[in-house]
């Protein structure tokens, strides 16, 4: 038997467009703001200080803005769309937590903005994206006038490595040779002895 072995580092990277620093000059009266929040594991004790910042910062939205909110895992749920409401109470939806996707977030959130208005993007998130990559959406965000803010929350997650996945062929036949492809995940850069059992019997162990 052959072991394929796939070690997906989590690269913990700061937020690229805060770094980029996008502000765009806006051109309209009424303005847009969607949230979009991070639920993702790393950040899961962290829901009640959330939802009580987007709480003050719509405070500060126009009267006549507009809100809407996304919550954000490796994939995307609308808490709200947009619309005149200024208050967020809890969060309705379940993303998938076991990741954290900021491109495919803010994909989501630019769909939601209406063409004759401000656009305005508030991102709550820790920072550390292991899908995706929030570089790409740099230059999408500018020529959509999106004003960027991020506000950035403490991750809670230390050293993790763990196996994500086992995938073996559907059918094998009795004496084929078959492929077993296992999915590692990391959050530092590290070894590990991965080791195959057929029942008791060990049938190969490799260092990755």
């Amino acid at each position: 038997k052959r072991v394929i072995l796939i070690l997906n580092s989590i690269v913990i990277v700061s937020l690229v467009l805060a770094l980029c620093g996008i502000h765009i000059q806006k051109n309209s009266n009424v303005e847009t703001t969607i949230f979009l929040l991070d639920v993702s594991d790393s950040v899961a004790t962290s829901e009640k200080e959330i939802i009580e910042f987007v709480n003050e910062a719509l405070k500060d939205c126009p009267q006549d803005g507009k809100v809407g909110i996304v919550a954000f895992g490796q994939d995307t749920k609308v808490e709200q769309f947009v619309s005149n409401k200024l208050a967020f109470q809890e969060f309705q939806t379940t993303p998938v937590t076991t990741a954290t996707n900021l491109e495919k977030a803010v994909q989501a959130a630019i769909s939601m903005f209406g063409q004759d208005t401000g656009k305005r993007l508030v991102i709550i998130s820790d920072g550390k994206e292991n899908e995706g990559n929030l570089s790409n959406m740099v230059y999408t965000l500018s020529g959509n006038q999106v004003d960027v803010k991020v506000h950035k929350i403490k991750s809670e997650i230390g050293k993790e490595v763990y196996v994500d996945g086992v995938q073996v062929s559907e059918t094998v036949k009795v004496g084929d040779k078959f492929n077993v492809e296992v999915t590692v995940q990391s959050n530092v850069r590290t070894t590990a002895r991965l080791s195959l059992f057929q029942g008791s019997n060990l049938k190969k162990r490799q260092t990755v």
